[in-house]
């Protein structure tokens, strides 16, 4: 199964929390990510993101520690570590965590918010800010929503 088709960079397009068949094939994903770069190269995209910034820019507000606790009721196993939303997952095979690094790395590109991770065999240690916004944002919030569901 190849990830979700019609990744753009449309405000909608980080809203759906689809999960990938975790047996993909390492090939297809890396052939839907060049495609997804010469697409948006062609097209444009990757030098002209003004719509995109502006359509996410109200995610983009810090959150008040309020706000964060709030919305951490919302997610299953994220806490705050160092101003970071942070979560670690655990999967059974090294294949299956690239495989859902993979998979976010196009949610990740769409968005526009990429994360601070690190793997070491089957584990994916996540940490999620908004550096322009110097803290947690309501993108953090989204971005771990997409984890949540992609892990399973």
């Amino acid at each position: 199964s190849l990830p979700p088709r019609g990744i753009d960079h449309d405000a909608k397009a980080y809203n759906r929390c689809e999960p990938i068949n975790t047996s993909f094939d390492i090939i297809g994903i890396l052939s839907v990510l060049k495609r997804h770069y010469d697409n948006a190269s062609r097209n444009g995209s990757r030098d002209s993101t003004t719509h995109l910034e502006e359509k996410i820019q109200w995610q983009q507000k810090k959150l008040s520690d309020a706000e964060i606790q709030e919305n951490l009721g919302q997610l299953n196993g994220w806490t705050v570590e160092n101003g970071k939303l942070h979560k670690e997952f655990q999967f059974d095979t090294f294949v299956t965590a690239f495989g859902f690094m993979a998979q976010l790395a196009l949610i990740a590109e769409s968005m526009n918010h990429h994360p601070e991770w690190f793997n070491v065999y089957n584990r994916v240690t996540i940490d999620l800010m908004t550096h322009d916004a110097g803290g947690i944002s309501e993108l953090d919030f989204q971005w771990a929503k997409h984890a949540d569901a992609i892990s399973g």
